[in-house]
């Protein structure tokens, strides 16, 4: 069983560190890593995938289209609002995606018994972008930036969990996937990097790697419908996750103005927090 325990300290540890030892290149080494463990996670998955590929990737856009559909409902009768933006902006992944396919690609170079190798691999790397994450969102953390943009954050986070837990129901209802893993899926928050490699060593490299897409399109999706649907605000700040306080920063900011970038940065931070935690949770339950 994956050390889940031992990974949340890790976390504690190094966001504690992080007031000490940050440095502004702690986010390209970070990316660096992501890279390599995306990489890692298709040479692991690649074997599994070969006769289930259609059957991950049609899984994986039927889950997002639930959670984007459920997100959207709600918010519209939570909110009572909704809007459409003038402004039309996209972006996409392209070097993750090319990791996951160079990884895939490398898999058929590879032994069957390789595969205990691969996974113990995979822990080291996320133990690795776990404390380089942590030293990373330790700046944000003020009394002056929790206590001012905190208030809607929390809200938003508060929908997110809540539409992850309908729509890991939908999706379980649908697919007679495991409960748990379907929940999980949602609650990863588009934190691919962690929720693949951890559902996967939870579940199998089948389910990892379903998570794995679901939380990286999920990051797509953001760049994609935020700039489009200018409003319920707060629901689309769910949609981004763990996301809203780095990539998807952006885009929050460019559409809702610069006012509006603490509250999706503490977002995140909320969620970058929580998610090993819920995740842990859920398997130990």
């Amino acid at each position: 069983m994956f050390d889940s325990i031992t990974l949340i300290l890790v976390f504690m540890a190094f966001l504690v560190l992080g007031r000490f030892f940050y440095h502004r290149n702690l986010e390209k080494l970070s990316m660096v890593i992501v890279g390599i463990l995306v990489f890692t996670i298709g040479v692991w998955s690649g074997k599994s995938l070969s006769s289930n590929m259609f059957l991950i990737i049609f899984s994986a856009f039927l889950y997002l289209s639930c959670l984007f559909t459920i997100t959207l409902i709600s918010g519209i009768i939570i909110h009572r609002s909704f809007s459409l933006s003038s402004r039309k902006r996209s972006g996409f992944s392209i070097t993750i995606l090319f990791m996951v396919l160079l990884g895939w690609i490398t898999s058929f170079f590879i032994p069957e018994h390789f595969s205990i190798f691969l996974s113990m691999l995979i822990r080291l790397e996320l133990y690795v972008l776990i404390a380089l994450i942590a030293l990373s969102v330790s700046r944000y953390f003020t009394k002056e930036t929790i206590f001012s943009n905190g208030r809607e954050a929390v809200k938003a986070v508060s929908e997110s969990f809540l539409n992850g837990l309908f729509t890991g129901l939908v999706f379980w209802f649908i697919t007679g996937t495991d409960l748990r893993v379907s929940i999980a899926i949602a609650w990863g928050m588009g934190w691919y990097s962690f929720t693949g490699p951890f559902i996967g060593l939870q579940a199998g490299p089948i389910m990892g790697m379903l998570a794995f897409l679901v939380n990286l399109l999920r990051e797509q999706l953001t760049f994609l419908v935020v700039p489009l649907i200018k409003e319920p605000r707060l629901s689309l700040l769910s949609i981004g996750g763990a996301t809203t306080m780095d990539n998807t920063l952006p885009v929050y900011s460019m559409v809702y103005g610069k006012e509006f970038s603490m509250t999706a940065l503490i977002h995140g931070a909320i969620h970058t927090l929580l998610v090993p935690l819920i995740l842990t949770i859920i398997f130990t339950i």
